[in-house]
């Protein structure tokens, strides 16, 4: 072996040996600053919140109670010229689980929410989803209840103060001409409940679901 190929071996070592002796840097990294979660003060005007032709409201959660079946009950309102108008939502207690497909790692959950009317309140809130989806039903009062399928993708409605639910509710009594979709987002820390439409043409059928005789 010639001088050259020692020389460049002694260096090899020497290197390998100054490597292990360096004093491992941890980088230090600061945790993300968490994001505020800004609820609502209060009820704002319905129909504030567009999406080209669809008509999206958002109720303001005034109360909620956990029911002593294990059931959930919103009290939700918003305002129309001014007026408050809005509902009781209930999360019933039983919710089925089930996975949505093997290879899709999300679970969704099926059951009973019903849309009460809380009173006056209840009659001005049918008024104005009337007014607003200009269905010309001129309805004089909230029906006393009307239950709705909710079905949710990746979201638990059983415990609200997980964080925020998405559901679909499907209003179907069997007759092509009453059945209804609303898309409903429930987010209790932000004391908001979003209710998007699905298709414009399911705005009769819901009116007159949620309107008394």
């Amino acid at each position: 072996m010639n001088k050259a190929s020692v020389t460049l071996m002694v260096l090899a070592v020497a290197g390998l040996v100054g490597c292990e002796k360096e004093p491992r840097v941890e980088l230090s990294r600061k945790a993300p600053a968490p994001v505020a979660v800004q609820p609502m003060e209060g009820p704002m005007e319905l129909g504030g919140a567009a999406r080209a032709a669809f008509r999206d409201l958002v109720l303001f959660i005034d109360d909620d109670q956990k029911l002593p079946g294990g059931g959930h009950s919103l009290r939700a309102f918003g305002l129309h010229g001014g007026k408050k108008v809005g509902c009781e939502i209930v999360l019933q207690d039983t919710w089925i689980r089930k996975q949505i497909e093997p290879h899709i790692h999300q679970l969704s959950y099926r059951g009973t929410v019903t849309f009460r009317s809380p009173g006056p309140a209840g009659d001005a809130f049918v008024t104005a989803l009337d007014e607003l989806f200009g269905t010309g039903q001129a309805p004089k009062r909230m029906r006393a209840e009307t239950a709705f399928t909710g079905i949710t993708l990746g979201s638990d409605p059983r415990d609200l103060g997980r964080g925020a639910v998405r559901m679909r509710l499907v209003h179907d009594t069997g007759k092509t001409e009453q059945y209804a979709q609303q898309l409903a987002l429930i987010d209790l820390a932000r004391r908001r409940i979003d209710l998007n439409e699905v298709n414009p043409d399911y705005r009769l059928p819901l009116v007159r679901a949620l309107s008394g005789d």
